[in-house]
């Protein structure tokens, strides 16, 4: 979660895209889940003698007498016996609802649709046609907006790493190397760029057209949906516990292409001494390990992968068989109970229930893709680790905080009791002095020569001059004023 919100500060500067997009989704869900509640009236006509109008006209006559009824039976119905008004006037209110229903389609829909049942189902077919292509063209422009932030935002990164990277001092890019930033810079922000890319689409748009999905299913029986309900809280159980395998198995999976671009960039970086000295097999060797490697650690990811996919779609089964069996016996034996559990307002119709299947396989359908997404974002937040860790990497030498003006160099370069010792990832002292105590005053117009043999530190005293490096103890001074106490960029206009 804070590497995604740390993403989004990056897609923040072009919210007018996200909003956009977000619009696109939404509609995008909108027409999904209309062409699956056009279930309805196809069953409706196709199964039934008559033709919408006269099915709703029928309807409407059936509830109106059986409020009636209910509302006669309210009325012989005691004042002291709460529990039977209230259950007589929850019955009054459901068929007061789907009758309400029913006159909307009847006053707004049905002077739209042809009476003949033939030319209605054209007519329903070419609104599906029409809603699909709408649907396409909005998803059209959600991912051209989707592409465009992401290719900004992931830009963004990119400048932002290798700007940092650029004000850290030579140690910690030596201990960052060469190949490393490299794969961060290309490979690793690309995994984030897909993360994403796929954030942005199919994380907003798929879940939309499930939660839409749900919604229509409620309104049209909240009973039975929300039985298939009860699957989806096993499904998010599914996600966090792969998620977690996932995102370290990604991570190892990173370092590892990392150590296959410090193998290429190292062979080819020297290879005339490589193939001078006739190394090529080694270079080779080094690489086939390094592949077997990426090989094994990938193959971990693949396999809890593989797993997901399957468990959802096994959950998504058990929810659509736990609407299908009472849905099913609801239908055939025209009732609206289970062994006296009410599991619908009134006697459940095979249209109802048809739609109800339609919308169902509508939320299942956004949780199988959820389930190929997870492992891809699980990856691209590992990346994210690795970039932003160069991002938030501070320098060893640090600015003064009151920098003292440093006047044109005129005087000397004296380096007073300096010892210097490198760093390393483990303990501080791990390395031994490659100076110690050196005391050297070069006054200014002398040309003085270094002179020693390779691991001297002839690179490390002079590294010290420019403040490439800060030593472990003693000053380096130009002109009397000790350097770490001078801006760096004045120091260095200097030089050169």
């Amino acid at each position: 979660m804070q590497q995604l919100i740390r993403l989004g500060t990056y897609a923040w500067p072009y919210r007018k895209k996200i909003v956009l997009s977000v619009v696109c989704a939404l509609l995008v869900s909108a027409f999904w889940s209309l062409n699956l509640s056009i279930t309805f009236p196809i069953v409706r006509v196709l199964f039934e003698g008559d033709s919408l109008h006269a099915n709703v006209d029928r309807e409407i006559s059936e509830l109106k007498t059986e409020i009636q009824g209910y509302q006669q039976n309210l009325d012989a119905v005691k004042d002291s016996d709460v529990a039977e008004h209230a259950r007589v006037q929850r019955k009054i209110n459901d068929a007061s609802q789907v009758l309400l229903t029913r006159q909307v389609t009847k006053d707004v829909i049905l002077p739209y649709v042809p009476e003949d049942k033939f030319k209605t189902i054209l007519l329903i077919l070419g609104l599906v046609v029409s809603a699909t292509v709408v649907k396409g063209i909005f998803i059209y422009f959600q991912e051209i907006l989707v592409g465009s932030l992401v290719n900004a935002a992931s830009n963004d990164i990119r400048a932002d790493v290798f700007r940092n990277a650029l004000k850290l001092d030579c140690q910690s890019l030596a201990g960052i190397g060469t190949s490393n930033l490299t794969s961060r810079l290309t490979n690793d922000v690309g995994e984030m760029g897909l993360g994403l890319r796929l954030f942005g689409a199919d994380l907003v748009r798929e879940p939309l057209k499930a939660v839409l999905c749900i919604i229509v299913a409620l309104y049209i029986n909240w009973r039975l949906t929300a039985v298939g309900i009860l699957v989806l809280p096993l499904i998010g159980l599914l996600f966090s516990r792969s998620g977690k395998a996932l995102r370290k198995s990604s991570r190892q999976t990173l370092e590892t292409m990392s150590s296959i671009y410090h193998c290429i960039s190292e062979t080819l970086d020297a290879v005339r001494i490589v193939v001078a000295f006739g190394r090529q097999d080694r270079h080779q060797q080094q690489l086939v390990d390094a592949n077997t490697e990426y090989y094994n650690r990938s193959q971990k990811l693949v396999r809890v992968t593989a797993l997901v996919r399957p468990a959802t779609e096994l959950l998504g089964i058990i929810a659509f068989i736990s609407i299908l069996v009472p849905g099913a016996y609801m239908v055939l034996n025209r009732t609206d109970q289970i062994a006296g559990i009410k599991l619908a307002a009134r006697p459940l119709e095979m249209a109802e229930l048809a739609t109800l299947y339609a919308l169902l396989a509508g939320v299942l359908d956004p949780v199988r893709k959820l389930s190929g997404i997870l492992p891809i974002m699980r990856r691209s937040m590992s990346a994210a680790d690795r970039v932003f860790e160069v991002i938030d990497l501070k320098t060893m030498v640090p600015e003064p905080e009151a920098p003292v003006v440093l006047p044109r160099h005129c005087e000397s370069i004296e380096f007073e009791n300096v010892s210097f010792r490198y760093q390393s990832t483990g303990s501080a002292n791990s390395h031994p002095l490659s100076l110690h105590d050196i005391s050297l005053k070069v006054n200014f117009g002398e040309v003085v020569a270094i002179v020693g043999g390779n691991g001297s530190g002839k690179s490390t005293l002079t590294s010290l001059i420019p403040r490439l490096m800060d030593p472990t103890d003693g000053a380096v001074k130009v002109d009397g004023v000790d350097i770490a106490c001078v801006a760096s960029m004045d120091l260095r206009n200097q030089i050169g």
